[in-house]
């Protein structure tokens, strides 16, 4: 009989603690409101939206937080932007995320309206988190 041993990162161990801040923040005028999040493939997950949705040197006080992805929205959409592109996001998931392992990365580009979406599907090393997935539209 075979057995099948789970992978769990520690910081999921603790329910009721907080490890992070979910994404999208929401809130009306003046006022933001953050979701927290629990588990580390919420934490993974909202690390990676922020971080791609968010311009270089965006933020004020970490100029380095950020991707540079919304500077190919400005060049003619093509098969050749959707490869540089494409490789731009495996560079930076390497650098940035080295507990991402992807399973697939597929880039979408639409010239009519300027915009880049990739969907990215994916599994967070160490544990047995998989087929986690996000999509994102790059608009300009």
């Amino acid at each position: 009989m075979a057995f099948s041993v789970q992978k769990i990162n520690p910081l999921d161990l603790q329910p009721r603690r907080a490890i992070g801040i979910g994404y999208p923040i929401s809130g009306g005028k003046n006022t933001f409101l953050f979701k927290s999040t629990y588990e580390s493939r919420e934490a993974v997950k909202s690390n990676l939206l922020t971080f791609f949705l968010t311009g270089k040197d965006e933020r004020v006080l970490n100029n380095d937080l950020g991707s540079p992805l919304r500077e190919f929205i400005f060049e003619n959409i093509n098969e050749s932007t959707l490869v540089r592109f494409r490789n731009r996001v495996q560079q930076i998931l390497v650098e940035q995320f080295p507990r991402i392992q992807v399973i697939d990365l597929n880039i979408i580009g639409d010239s009519s309206n300027a915009s880049i979406t990739f969907y990215l599907k994916y599994a967070i090393r160490d544990t047995s988190y998989v087929d986690e997935e996000i999509v994102i539209d790059i608009t300009q």
